[in-house]
């Protein structure tokens, strides 16, 4: 259970960063070097706090294999 709980609130934090990347408009600054390392490391951390947020929420549980 605690495994879905942490898909779902990374999905919620993930959306919100996409959302908030939606809102700066990053999609038409692609080819500008400085938005486009921006964008990059956002994306990066966004990436490693979701790995964050999984293992800190699902603990254990992530490493059970139940088949």
């Amino acid at each position: 259970m605690k495994t879905k709980l942490a898909l779902l609130v990374i999905t919620l934090f993930t959306g919100l960063v996409g959302y908030g990347l939606h809102l700066l408009d990053v999609g038409s600054h692609h080819q500008e070097v400085f938005w486009a390392l921006g964008s990059s490391l956002a994306f990066l951390v966004t990436l490693l706090i979701d790995v964050w947020l999984f293992f800190t929420i699902a603990g254990e549980e992530a490493y059970q294999w139940n088949v």
